[in-house]
């Protein structure tokens, strides 16, 4: 999965929910790297 976390262009404007995916998939990396 690690290669599929690639993140596409982000957008200029950058959601709260897309923000917040974001952190919560940095956290299980670091929990499970």
């Amino acid at each position: 999965m690690a290669s599929s976390l690639r993140p596409p262009p982000l957008p200029r404007r950058r959601p709260r929910l897309f923000v917040f995916v974001v952190v919560v998939i940095r956290r299980l990396v670091v929990v499970r790297p």
